[in-house]
């Protein structure tokens, strides 16, 4: 209750109004298409409006980005010993599993 016996009034509910990325029409029910990460700042959401967002894939999850980059890599390193002329091509060398070691200055 206020001071003059009545009570508050309730708080209104603020419509959320968003321009759509597609059609540049203003949207009283956007739809998040994009979310833009920024590494030297805040990033921001792309909307659009209910029609237009039906164009537009399904926003990735950035954590699927994470999940693949722990997968071990399917490089092959392959070392080869160049004798001091230089005239070995790779064709005809072989392959050292062990190569060797760099030494420490």
């Amino acid at each position: 209750m206020t001071q003059d016996g009545h009570h508050p009034a309730p708080p209104t509910r603020r419509i959320p109004v968003r321009m759509c990325v597609h059609c540049r029409q203003m949207t009283s029910a956007p739809v998040v298409v994009h979310e833009e990460h920024a590494a030297t700042g805040p990033g921001f959401t792309v909307y659009a409006c209910p029609e237009c967002a039906a164009h537009y894939p399904p926003p990735s999850d950035a954590l699927e980005f994470l999940d693949s980059a722990r997968k071990p890599s399917e490089m092959t390193l392959r070392v080869y010993r160049v004798p001091p002329d230089g005239r070995t091509d790779q064709s005809r060398a072989e392959p050292d599993a062990d190569p060797p070691r760099r030494r420490q200055p």
